[in-house]
């Protein structure tokens, strides 16, 4: 096959393939549901762990902040494409925050692999409930 006819058969070929796979629905966005949904996420990387009553998630449903029983400590459950990433917050996982907007929280954490995430959430209670979780653990540095 002349080199010509390959070069341009093969972008083709990926262009197609990129295509199928995005609407036949194989590449779907992960979505957190609701707070029995982001426990669920969050017990299966840490299953030991136990989690109180307040379960935080962002407007677009791809973040959760999980208040956990045992002080000091933050489950944090964040939709990345169809995957999900669990961590669990101590005192010296979280470089600093601020909040940005009325709703809005800005995270800067010390993971080179996850640095920083902007976050909205529905009302300002949440968000006050989520910035006194986070100055609690900052003052335990």
């Amino acid at each position: 096959m002349p080199l010509e006819i390959f070069a341009l058969i093969t972008p083709l070929g990926i262009a197609l393939i990129v295509l199928i796979i995005r609407y036949s629905g194989l590449s779907k966005t992960a979505r957190i549901k609701d707070r029995n949904n982001a426990i669920e996420i969050f017990h299966r990387d840490f299953a030991g762990e136990n989690v109180s009553d307040t379960t935080i998630i962002s407007v677009d449903q791809s973040v959760a902040f999980i208040e956990m029983e045992k002080s000091g400590q933050l489950g944090f459950v964040e939709a990345i494409q169809d995957r999900f990433i669990t961590r669990l917050l101590g005192s010296k996982d979280i470089a600093s925050f601020e909040q940005c907007e009325e709703n809005s929280l800005s995270v800067t954490f010390h993971d080179f692999t996850h640095p920083k995430g902007r976050y909205e959430f529905y009302s300002s209670t949440e968000l006050s409930r989520l910035v006194e979780q986070l100055t609690k653990l900052e003052k335990q540095q």
